[in-house]
């Protein structure tokens, strides 16, 4: 229906209809008169069944708008004169579609194609091909028509889904000379085809796709994630041994040794065999939290009751009580009565 705004589109496919029932020549003005045998009331009979045939393509809001005609070619003289548009704003904004018109994920070859063929065909109406009639052999309408098909060849590559057809289009691309237009769209349909005949899937499994941001990550990341996991708050931890928080019997500094780490004075290790020599402050690794309880309150906290333990000495001496609980973890051994303590202060290990 003519709606006034779309008077290219109706003017073309109203041409077609009546090109088809050899009735066009009576609007463009090739037929002016009757010709024997035809008479007048034949000329008028096809006028008025013309005139019926325009005015039922016509909204009514259009129709609505126009003069009664008795003259089949004054009123498509007059609808052309009033509907019909420059063709230069339509020519680009055609060609404009064409160029950034792509193939989605989700849409089809044929859709994708059947669209793009739409545009190229409403192009085709505003700039047709060249003709020529100087000679019989002249070639220059084939060549334009040539010409014309390459061009959109590669339209209807450049436009297809890269993720999928990218091979397919490398290979028609490669081809000299290169395939005709509907050659392209059967092998770009075929690889579609055997695509989907295999069933690969769109998108990467969920477990891949977090396996690949697992991988990304970088060794410091990794390192940051393992100290978080370090930094766990102990802060209801008892010792069953040393009675202080933050840390439990197994992790306990005065049955298992202090570290070389730890700062302060010089503290004896449980399992070693070291002289008890100060570890200098600030070795690069940062004390644990889990004995930061009784870093704090060494020197004030201390269960012992002997006067070593209650002086601010380095050394740490077991009592009874320890001994039973590292024996504890070592298994049923008998604590012997003549222990040997460590020395509290300025002895040298070699002379014992």
């Amino acid at each position: 229906m003519l709606k006034g705004d779309n008077y290219d589109e109706w003017a073309s496919d109203i041409q077609t209809a009546l090109k088809a029932r050899r009735k066009f020549g009576f609007l463009n003005g090739t037929i002016t008169s009757p010709v024997l045998p035809y008479t007048q009331d034949d000329w008028n009979t096809l006028h008025a069944m013309l005139i019926s045939w325009l005015m039922n393509t016509i909204d009514p809001e259009v129709k609505s708008t126009l003069s009664k005609y008795k003259d089949a070619k004054r009123l498509w003289d007059t609808l052309k004169s009033r509907f019909a548009m420059v063709n230069g704003p339509r020519i680009q904004q055609i060609k404009s579609a064409i160029s950034q018109f792509e193939q989605t994920k989700t849409m089809s070859v044929a859709t994708y194609f059947g669209k793009l063929t739409a545009l190229w065909e409403e192009l085709n109406t505003y700039e047709p091909l060249i003709t020529c009639s100087c000679c019989k052999d002249c070639t220059a309408g084939q060549e334009h028509e040539k010409r014309r098909d390459n061009n959109r060849l590669h339209q209807f590559l450049m436009g297809l889904y890269t993720d999928y057809h990218a091979q397919t289009r490398a290979n028609i691309l490669s081809q000299d000379p290169l395939p005709s237009l509907d050659r392209a769209y059967q092998l770009v349909v075929q690889d579609e085809r055997v695509r989907l005949a295999k069933g690969v899937p769109d998108d990467k499994p969920l477990d891949a796709v977090g396996f690949a941001v697992r991988s990304s990550s970088n060794k410091a990341t990794q390192e940051a994630s393992d100290g978080q996991k370090d930094r766990i708050d102990k802060s209801l931890l008892v010792c069953t041994h040393c009675k202080k928080r933050g840390h439990v019997i197994s992790g306990c500094f005065e049955l298992i040794g202090y570290p070389d780490w730890w700062p302060g004075s010089s503290k004896v290790q449980g399992g070693g065999s070291g002289r008890g020599k100060p570890h200098p402050q600030g070795r690069g690794k940062p004390p644990a939290r889990a004995n930061a309880a009784a870093a704090g309150s060494r020197g004030s906290s201390n269960n012992s009751s002997t006067p070593a333990a209650s002086s601010s000495v380095s050394s740490s001496v077991f009592s009874a009580e320890q001994w039973k609980a590292l024996a504890g973890f070592i298994g049923n051994t008998k604590i012997p009565d003549d222990r040997l303590n460590g020395p509290i202060e300025g002895a040298d290990w070699d002379e014992c």
